[in-house]
């Protein structure tokens, strides 16, 4: 969720955009989670990671939904540092 807070600090230039927003993205994400719908959509969202750490408490472990997990995070981390990147190539900082 950093990286979409830059993303929108960035992409908006508010800071308070950038601290709102993704708490509220956030909790629209796990109400998503909780809705009985296709599992493909909710193995998409940032929040399928928190359940992860479960398969290390089974026995046999499972590691799964935690190397899902962590690779949606590196999607949503990639994507959203190069989106705000690209943001920031095109302003006019500093002259």
């Amino acid at each position: 969720f950093t990286a979409l807070a830059i993303l929108l600090s960035v992409a908006t230039r508010s800071s308070a955009i950038g601290i709102g927003l993704p708490v509220v993205i956030g909790l629209l994400m796990q109400l998503v989670a909780f809705v009985d719908g296709p599992e493909q959509g909710r193995r998409l969202l940032l929040t399928y990671a928190f359940g992860g750490w479960h398969g290390l408490l089974f026995e046999p472990l499972y590691f799964g939904p935690l190397i899902h997990g962590t690779a949606v995070s590196v999607i949503y981390l990639v994507g959203c540092l190069l989106i705000a990147y690209r943001f920031l190539q095109r302003r006019e900082i500093g002259r």
